[in-house]
């Protein structure tokens, strides 16, 4: 298991950070929030479906210590997702 697939999840965690953070900006300069709920819901469930392939992936192809460090950082990649996407959808988007 090489170095980039042992932390695939901290890269699909940025990804959707961006998207999450990113979307809602642009959503809220257009005047449009109600777009925000949407782009939040889709972007995580699609973040931890890829954090869940990320996390199979690894146990099936554990290998000592990168394959440990890759399913620790895949779950705490997908406990960061959850935890940014609670107070998009909890708080006024704009």
């Amino acid at each position: 298991m090489g170095v980039v697939a042992s932390i695939l999840g901290a890269i699909i965690w940025a990804a959707h950070f961006g998207v999450v953070y990113g979307g809602q900006a642009v959503a809220c300069a257009a005047g449009r929030p109600g777009l925000v709920p949407p782009i939040v819901i889709g972007s995580s469930a699609v973040a931890l479906v890829l954090l869940l392939v990320t996390a199979g992936m690894a146990w099936r192809h554990r290998h000592g210590f990168m394959g440990a460090m890759a399913i620790g950082i895949a779950a705490l990649s997908a406990l960061a997702v959850v935890w940014e996407a609670a107070p998009a959808l909890a708080l006024p988007s704009c």
